[in-house]
């Protein structure tokens, strides 16, 4: 998209873009189109019966991305919420107006239905934390990627698909969320002897952790998933 003119003397920006007011920014309207792309932007990879998810039933959030808010805007976001702090080498982003995936999911199933582990607990308490719910989603992603670094290959990071194919294990219905902006190979994954979902949400953005939950526990209208091509 071109917004700008350039001549040899000047450039000039004549578009509307220079003319939105900072009254707009954040707008109502606008976290509603962040929610509506977010959604329509999901691509069911695979569901051997798990999805929908159940509102009632005790789930397990698990996962490097389960408490993601940065992660979630990728790469190339900087500040995204107001309220930046002051730092040595510039203003320091601030998150908290970017609501994670395990909150998204407690805002349907209630607080009291959800159950966690913490990153720190590793294999042993994801697999632990698995066993005592009845259905678990896993948000993984990509982790080693960035301006200047690239990954050195497809696969997700060995500990991921270590962790995620232990919980599958247990038997308990399974979605693994995947986030990511370049090309993540899952094929240990999608193949598992207990079948699992696989949801492919790319980076979903600011409205992304609610656009997942209510697609993954089938809310009403929210069945928007998109279609791969091959």
């Amino acid at each position: 998209m071109t917004i700008c003119r350039y001549d040899s003397m000047s450039m000039s920006c004549c578009t509307r873009y220079t003319q939105i007011p900072l009254s707009a920014l954040g707008s109502a309207a606008h976290h509603q189109l962040a929610l509506d792309t977010a959604a329509k932007g999901l691509v069911l990879l695979q569901n051997p019966g798990v999805l929908p998810l159940s509102a009632t039933k005790r789930t397990a959030v698990l996962g490097p991305f389960a408490t993601a808010q940065q992660q979630l805007l990728g790469s190339y976001f900087d500040i995204a919420c107001p309220g930046a702090l002051p730092g040595e080498s510039g203003p320091v982003a601030v998150w908290d107006c970017v609501e994670t995936p395990l909150a998204a999911v407690a805002n349907i199933t209630g607080r009291a239905n959800v159950l966690t582990s913490t990153h720190q607990s590793g294999m042993a308490g994801a697999v632990a934390t698995a066993k005592l719910a009845d259905q678990v989603i896993l948000f993984l992603g990509e982790t080693d990627e960035g301006e200047g670094h690239d990954r050195k290959n497809t696969t997700i990071d060995e500990a991921q698909e270590a962790m995620a194919l232990a919980v599958i294990a247990t038997g308990k219905p399974t979605v693994v969320v995947l986030l990511h902006g370049g090309i993540l190979s899952v094929d240990r994954l999608a193949g598992t002897e207990k079948p699992n979902a696989l949801v492919n949400a790319w980076f979903p953005g600011i409205k992304g952790a609610e656009a997942m939950a209510k697609s993954l526990f089938g809310v009403p209208g929210w069945n928007r998933w998109g279609k791969m091509t091959a």
